[in-house]
């Protein structure tokens, strides 16, 4: 049965890799190139540039196209180090940017992307409905009518909302698979306007076709430097910001490359060559169309007319025209089929709840994330105008390649286990660059607008990691800020541990008169700790010159800086259970004035526990009618039935406290839980954790303190509880006598305890507790002592 539920498994799980083999049949230039060109080849370069080009001049736009292409190759090195990090599946951007540097981060920079998406779509839009109005304004000027572009009373706000229903209901109908049909058609159109456009302005300049221009619109020297005047249409005198504003949406559109990751052959190579070559094909286009129409046409012609780029194409201007709006809502189809896919996958990650009601019903459910962003889309729209929608894009846009950036930035420079790119040309110093080129750029075009951005975006960062840490949803991606956390503890610890390199002052190093063995001066030989025992003979082979090196004092430790590194001491029972709470309660309180470190820790006795099992196992034989067997064996062996319970007690004490017993390890971490819980209720931090011992218990203590901490950060100040030893006089019969010697033996070796704390060099704080002592955030009363006595070595 076994045998073919595994082979029936094996046939499933080769299946879903032949059809993941069958999927990856895409290559650079189909899978990655072309919709990433077909991206950033949009309404700008057909309604925008020309206009920029006449406001700020051929020299400044060629420099803000510099500008805006220089952070998308940044923000290129950066992805590229992303994508070639690890294995790619399916997902998209936001699938690979949150598994590579985590949920906070990959769920606020896919935000970021996502609602830059939508706007972009909103953009689309109202190009298309302009690039109607401008086609229909022309017509009417040609045949002698006036015409102010609007048929009716916001006739662009309704209409882009009609086109915004019509192209979500035939997604909502015909799925995506049209999107990816039809988009080598839109792509083909927007190659073919490109061409006609060209070809028409190339003409137009050497007099072989004037499409609908005149020859008074000739001009050669019109446009070379900036000449700002306000927009014939909008009112608004524009500057070298808005402009850069209005330029920088024509290079997004760079995560395009990634959407199709899973169907690649070869996705570590061909995602960063097929984005590359995008951006620069795309980026020659635009400084061609900046140069040829800037020093062809007049500087009137391209302020007045924003779609001259249809006005000269050659042969005619209609197919131009139609397919600038064809290629829109072809790029208004691709939003509205990534756009939803993105912030459904956000709300299936179950990481924001307010996003729950997006989160898909079933695989590949995206009905729900497909109308509402649809409504964000025809929301944007209503300004009615693509100049106001395009600053919001730039900022979006920025701040994600920013965050991206900044992510890769950190992750090389930490450089986590997780973050290994083989991508060669990717330094964590051009991510840098990268993020202050962006983040610069956002803050020159609104720095309002962006510092309000990236208070939301640290917000939505902080909402996500606290209802992560509330819904314990078990998702574990690995996060960049537990990377760089370690990072700087690391730091700072090998920091402390060089300025603390010195001998400690409380152990003073001697050397006997052959220079070969150390012994403590302070320790006598005559001490029975076993601290200063000398096992093996402890001869060690130094020099004079090393023994005063030692003695040199290296430190910048000064007392001043000094801080309480409490190690507590928490009495449990042998169940685990915390028996002096009040202990956590001054410990808190400690930490809270001294705002050191806190350690805590419970060592449970099980010898106590080993004799309660032996003796339920000895009742449990003798209930069970082996009386006789074993009376038969205590004549065979000579042995007492006591004498063999007490052999068993000690095998059993053995292995009962062991850690490779697993009673032991669940006794150990409900106690641990049982501490952690009474330190959140302290409101404590610090670090818990939990030994056991067979009934020794000074050493069990000494192997704490020596133990506990990491190098600096070792305890510096042990607190114990004061415990109550019990005595008995004048009364010799056995069991008093035993439970005074037992009380005895008790406070020996509790000051045995001490003793050897004092020898390592810790002050120690013993804490009488009592019922009426406050808790952590009680309120003490006007009238109250608090007892302290101060035992100090005074010489």
């Amino acid at each position: 049965m076994m045998t073919a539920l595994s082979s029936g498994t094996a046939t499933v799980q080769q299946h879903h890799d032949n059809n993941a083999e069958q999927r990856r049949n895409l290559g650079t230039i189909s899978g990655v190139y072309l919709p990433s060109l077909q991206s950033i080849l949009g309404v700008i370069l057909f309604l925008r540039l020309t206009h920029i080009t006449s406001q700020a001049g051929i020299v400044y736009t060629t420099l803000l196209l510099l500008i805006s292409t220089a952070s998308t190759i940044l923000t290129w090195s950066s992805l590229s180090a992303i994508v070639t990090n690890g294995d790619i599946k399916s997902g998209g951007p936001y699938y690979i940017i949150s598994r590579t540097l985590g949920v906070d981060i990959g769920c606020s920079l896919g935000l970021l992307y996502y609602i830059g998406n939508t706007l972009s779509g909103s953009l689309f839009v109202l190009g298309a409905v302009e690039a109607v109005q401008h086609s229909i304004r022309a017509y009417y000027a040609r045949w002698g009518y006036g015409f102010s572009g609007h048929i009716f009373p916001y006739d662009v706000q309704i209409t882009s909302l009609a086109i915004v229903a019509a192209m979500t209901g035939s997604i909502h109908v015909g799925g995506g698979r049209y999107v990816t049909v039809l988009s080598n058609f839109f792509l083909g159109v927007t190659a073919l306007s490109i061409l006609f456009m060209f070809l028409g302005c190339i003409f137009f300049i050497v007099g072989w076709h004037m499409g609908s221009l005149q020859e008074y619109d000739r001009s050669f020297h019109e446009n070379t430097w900036s000449r700002y005047e306000p927009d014939p249409y909008t009112g608004v005198l524009p500057d070298i910001y808005s402009c850069l504003a209005l330029i920088y949406p024509s290079v997004t559109g760079l995560l395009s490359g990634m959407a199709k990751a899973d169907q690649l052959k070869n996705p570590r190579k061909s995602i960063p060559t097929g984005m590359f070559w995008a951006i620069v094909t795309s980026s020659a286009i635009y400084l061609m169309v900046t140069w040829l129409f800037g020093m062809s046409i007049s500087n009137r012609t391209l302020k007045v007319d924003k779609f001259v780029t249809a006005s000269v194409s050659f042969p005619h201007e209609l197919p131009v025209r139609i397919g600038v709006v064809m290629t829109c809502f072809g790029l208004v189809l691709g939003t509205l089929a990534t756009a939803p896919a993105l912030i459904a996958a956000v709300a299936a990650d179950d990481v924001l709840p307010f996003l729950s009601f997006l989160r898909p019903r079933y695989e590949g459910d995206k009905t729900r994330a497909l109308w509402f962003t649809s409504a964000i889309i025809g929301l944007a729209t209503l300004p009615g105008s693509l100049d106001h929608i395009s600053p919001f894009v730039t900022i979006f846009y920025l701040l994600m390649y920013s965050g991206v950036n900044a992510a890769t930035c950190i992750s090389g420079y930490v450089r986590p286990p997780g973050f290994r790119p083989t991508f060669r040309y990717f330094h964590w110093s051009v991510s840098f660059v990268g993020f202050v080129w962006c983040m610069g750029l956002a803050f020159l075009i609104s720095w309002l607008g962006t510092f309000c951005s990236v208070l939301s975006f640290v917000l939505m960062g902080a909402y996500i990691k606290k209802s992560r840490r509330l819904a314990a949803t078990g998702m574990k991606w690995g996060t960049l800020g537990s990377a760089v956390r370690y990072n700087i503890v690391s730091s700072a610890l090998n920091s402390l541990a060089k300025s603390a390199s010195a001998v400690p002052t409380e152990v003073t190093l001697s050397m006997s008169e052959e220079g070969r063995q150390l012994n403590n001066s302070i320790i006598s030989a005559e001490d029975v700790s076993v601290l200063s025992s000398n096992v093996g003979g402890g001869v060690t082979d130094i020099t004079p010159e090393e023994v005063a090196h030692l003695h040199s004092n290296h430190s910048d430790f000064h007392a001043k800086n000094w801080r309480p590194q409490i190690l507590t001491i928490v009495d449990v029972d042998a169940n685990g259970n915390p028996t002096n709470l009040r202990t956590l309660s001054l410990a808190s309180q400690l930490q809270q004035a001294g705002k050191g470190i806190n350690m805590v820790i419970a060592i449970i006795d099980q010898s106590s526990t080993a004799m309660a099992a032996s003796v339920a196992s000895a009742v449990e034989d003798i209930c069970g009618g082996n009386t006789s067997q074993d009376d038969d064996h205590s004549d065979v062996s000579g042995l007492s039935r006591s004498e063999r319970w007490r052999n068993e007690d000690e095998s059993l004490s053995a292995a009962s406290s062991g850690m490779d017993h697993y009673d032991t390890i669940k006794l150990i971490k409900r106690s641990k839980a049982l501490l952690m819980l009474q330190m959140k209720r302290e409101g404590m931090d610090g670090f818990a954790e939990v030994s056991t011992t067979d009934g020794k218990f000074f050493e069990a203590v000494w192997s704490a303190v020596i133990h506990t901490g990491l190098g600096p950060l070792s305890p510096n100040s042990i607190l114990l509880s004061l415990p109550s030893f019990l005595k008995f006089e004048g009364n010799r019969s056995g069991d008093s006598y035993c439970l005074h010697r037992k009380s005895r033996t008790e406070a020996e070796n509790y000051l045995r305890t001490i003793n050897g704390i004092l020898n390592l060099g810790k002050a120690v704080i013993l804490f009488k507790s009592s019922p009426s002592y406050p808790q952590n955030g009680d309120i003490i009363p006007d009238r109250g002592t608090i007892d302290i006595w101060w035992i100090v070595h005074d010489g």
